[in-house]
């Protein structure tokens, strides 16, 4: 039986562990910023939290913005510490992780047209394995 709320309890898990990221990420980011650091985790936490709200609405949009927070991460990333493997791995393992468990399908279930969402998500994780390929 597939009907929209099938597989919500991993959704709404999965929703959950990204606001907490994102919570993590946001009010870190904005300790930061205010030492005068970087604003990346303060846009990232709000990506985090943005991904969650979309994926408890059913938006295939959830993967295209969550697509988004890892290849600006990779940019980021590349910029702050070029390519140097172990400088890189802290920042972009967890995203790599989590952008994985977002293509589980029991996570997008009842989505409307995410098949090029599911693409974009699965092309920005295919271009942080390269870079991770490349800094290795």
């Amino acid at each position: 039986m597939s009907t929209p709320s099938s597989g919500s309890g991993l959704k709404t898990f999965t929703a959950v562990i990204a606001v907490i990221f994102g919570l993590v990420l946001l009010i870190g980011g904005i300790y930061l910023a205010v030492l005068g650091g970087s604003w990346y985790y303060i846009i990232a936490g709000l990506l985090f939290i943005a991904t969650a709200v979309l994926l408890q609405k059913l938006k295939s949009t959830a993967l295209i913005v969550y697509a988004l927070l890892v290849l600006g991460t990779v940019v980021w990333g590349l910029w702050e510490v070029g390519s140097d493997f172990f400088a890189l791995a802290p920042r972009l393992d967890i995203l790599g992780l989590f952008g994985l468990w977002l293509l589980i399908p029991a996570v997008t279930r009842g989505f409307d047209n995410a098949k090029g969402a599911k693409i974009a998500l699965t092309g920005s994780l295919a271009i942080t394995i390269a870079v991770m390929i490349y800094a290795v």
